[in-house]
């Protein structure tokens, strides 16, 4: 009998001690599920941040039309609707990788002159192309994701495109002459001439390109 109650004893023991392990495993297995990759963070923080550009430069054009700034009017359009296409991009790449994205919050915009929201948009990409963009493409690179890393890459080049432009107009106080504005649907580069045969960042052909009005 005494041995009887040690062995059952001994079998309760095991089963608490293998109870526990598993419930350990699961827990781990939670814990590594859970992670995830900076990138995939990124990810989401660019495309919220192409999502806001593209709103803002629609009320900046907006006020710019009010000002009958019609010129500096279709350049915001034209880059808002870049911005757009950067947003799609980031958005089919997290769905590639299995996750949604994230709705941003759209901060409200203070009411004021096309040239102050200029000086914005300025700012704006400057701090994209110098700082944003630069150390997420490092960090993509590092979690081996060469895709989000060349799509940065890409995107990197449309808003240094939008940085050179918004820049040169703002010294000349937002009177620009008329353009030719198109957007590459493809990867969202600012095409500037009407001569363009096809896109410098992509290498996709004229009947891709949307023009702006």
């Amino acid at each position: 009998m005494k041995a009887y109650t040690q062995i059952l004893a001994s079998v309760l023991i095991l089963l608490m001690l293998l109870s526990f392990g598993f419930m350990t495993g699961c827990k781990k297995k939670d814990e590594v599920k859970e992670e995830q990759p900076i990138t995939i963070d990124n990810l989401q923080t660019a495309y919220g941040a192409e999502v806001k550009r593209a709103t803002w430069y629609d009320l900046f054009a907006k006020q710019a039309a009010s000002e009958r700034l019609t010129n500096l009017a279709v350049l915001f359009r034209a880059i808002g609707r870049s911005e757009q296409i950067h947003a799609g991009k980031l958005a089919s790449l997290l769905r590639s990788k299995g996750y949604e994205t994230r709705a941003p919050i759209i901060d409200s915009i203070a009411p004021g002159k096309a040239i102050q929201y200029l000086r914005g948009a300025v700012s704006l990409e400057s701090q994209e192309v110098g700082s944003m963009y630069p150390n997420i493409i490092a960090v993509a690179e590092l979690e081996k994701f060469a895709d989000v890393a060349a799509e940065f890459r890409q995107i990197q080049k449309g808003d240094s495109r939008h940085f050179e432009i918004f820049k040169e107009i703002f010294e000349r106080e937002g009177k620009i002459p008329k353009a030719d504005y198109s957007v590459c649907t493809v990867c969202g580069y600012l095409i500037t001439s009407a001569s363009t045969a096809t896109c410098p960042v992509c290498n996709a052909k004229k009947d891709k390109f949307e023009r702006i009005q």
